[in-house]
């Protein structure tokens, strides 16, 4: 029998006649299972870096990034002295209001465009919707919300029953350290009191506390607690510092406790596929557990799901249940919710689809007073110093209220732009020497536009100005705060022991 002329001598690289690239591929990954498995993983990678890590947008900075800023005028004209006050509707790198002739005012309604059919309020005109910190870099770990259900407590004793109700009232109070007088007392071998105080033990995240939540975690689950599998699963791949990993095992107690319905356990199986933690990134895998999860009204599953749809990530693109989904997670009190569907909605208020930002504002409000979200902060200060089209929304001294109450914290995009207020005179006096100090304290917390700023300044201010401007960058230091924790979910009880800022809305309120 002849040769088939793939069969030439030479092969494929070298020399005689050979068949076309493409037949070839297709040919080599049918038979070649090296091969095809390359091809596979760098597929589900390629798209999984996508998913992670979209393009930036240019007028929303993701949380720890920098609030654009005016391009440097001369040297002569930002003199100390005679320097005339910038106008921020002629800069033209940070970003501007849409012109009147391109967009309809918000002062003239009947020259709005009609919303489309499908949506009688928003739409999105292809706006990205904005992700959170915890949906660009999804982790089992980072700010993983545990809702405790109660209605397994019915099965114990009376008397463990009322210390059970007692721990969880503290845990949604956001009072944690109470968990461990809460359960004194309660009986050892009951598996929801051992599930409650593997909780508190795993709220200490330290390596002693850690094999003592495990420890607890492993005897609910013997004693047949539906939510300690979940919870044990994710402990054992993802725990503190200085603790060995059971991935393989926590993963498997993870989508054991996920095929019975435990809707955390839905939601870690799809954050630990999507992160890669389980040692594999599968974001069709992640997509199917998400959307479990959120039919199963989790809604940080809601939340990740919502991203998918609205990327068009390992599912099909439906802006208009991403942005169903997204609402109720906002309204159920998930904070991050409440911060991606604000950010949302003035993304599009700035590209003039919508005319009215009211609704964005209020739910940014409600993300950062109840919340405690200093990126949403952020954002808002933002809006109000670049975006906002005329009052109430353009107020230039509201936004250096907000960038310098922000600045009293270790954050970076708060003290970068407060410091522009300061070099500009916006919304606040013109004082060079203390905007070089704030912009050296953002740029030692990595502000790169801290950095560049920095070097514009260097010709304005004399040497003596600038010693006496980094003198006061370590006291300044020293009393800048933490950056506040977020509260993932806005419990009814909720009844925080710090709050960070004056004027916090109250709890369970709505916009």
């Amino acid at each position: 029998m002849g040769k088939s002329n793939s069969d030439t001598k030479g092969g494929f690289l070298f020399g005689g006649s050979r068949p076309p690239f493409l037949r070839y591929v297709v040919r080599l990954y049918a038979s070649d299972n090296v091969f095809r498995g390359l091809v596979d993983f760098a597929l589900i990678g390629a798209v999984v870096l996508l998913f992670l890590h979209p393009p930036p947008m240019n007028w929303l900075r993701a949380p720890g990034g920098d609030r654009p800023t005016p391009p440097s005028p001369s040297p002569v004209a930002q003199s100390p002295a005679s320097a005339p006050r910038p106008s921020p509707s002629v800069d033209t790198a940070r970003a501007q209001p849409p012109t009147p002739a391109s967009v309809p005012s918000a002062a003239s309604p009947a020259s709005v465009p009609a919303p489309a059919p499908q949506s009688p309020a928003r739409v999105s005109a292809t706006i990205p919707m904005p992700p959170v910190e915890e949906v660009r870099r999804p982790r089992l770990l980072f700010r993983f919300l545990i809702e405790i259900d109660e209605a397994p407590f019915r099965s114990s004793d009376p008397e463990d029953r009322a210390h059970l109700l007692k721990a969880l009232q503290a845990h949604r109070a956001l009072h944690n350290q109470e968990l461990p007088d809460s359960l004194a007392g309660a009986s050892s071998s009951d598996p929801n009191v051992a599930f409650m105080r593997g909780l508190a033990a795993m709220y200490q995240a330290d390596s002693q506390h850690y094999t003592r939540a495990a420890a607890q975690l492993r005897a609910a689950q013997a004693g047949g607690q539906l939510q300690a599998g979940a919870v044990l699963g994710t402990l054992l791949v993802a725990g503190p510092q200085g603790v060995d990993k059971e991935i393989e095992q926590g993963r498997r107690m993870i989508e054991e406790s996920a095929a019975k319905g435990d809707r955390t356990a839905l939601r870690a199986a799809g954050i630990g596929y999507l992160g890669g933690e389980f040692g594999v990134l599968d974001p069709f895998k992640a997509a199917d557990y998400l959307k479990r999860g959120a039919a199963a009204a989790d809604l940080p599953a809601m939340l990740h799901y919502a991203y998918m749809l609205a990327a068009g990530a390992a599912v099909e693109k439906d802006e208009v249940a991403a942005e169903e989904l997204l609402e109720r997670t906002a309204k159920g009190g998930l904070t991050a919710g409440q911060e991606m569907l604000g950010s949302w909605i003035l993304a599009r208020y700035k590209a003039g689809v919508i005319s009215d930002p009211s609704e964005g504002v209020r739910w940014l409000e409600r993300a950062y007073q109840q919340g405690f979200s200093i990126s949403a902060l952020h954002r808002l200060a933002v809006f109000h110093a670049d975006d906002g089209r005329g009052p109430p929304w353009k107020d230039l001294s509201k936004a250096d209220s907000m960038f310098k109450l922000g600045a009293k914290f270790s954050y970076s995009p708060s003290l970068a732009s407060y410091a522009i207020d300061l070099q500009f005179g916006l919304g606040v006096e013109k004082d060079l020497i203390k905007a070089y100090t704030y912009y050296e304290a953002a740029r030692q917390l990595g502000s790169t536009v801290a950095a560049t700023r920095l070097k514009t300044l260097d010709d304005l201010l004399t040497a003596a100005e600038k010693a006496t401007a980094m003198d006061a960058v370590i006291p300044l230091r020293r009393q800048l705060k933490p950056a506040p924790g977020v509260i993932m979910l806005q419990y009814p009880e909720m009844r925080p022991l710090y709050v960070p800022w004056p004027g916090a809305a109250p709890v369970g309120s709505t916009p």
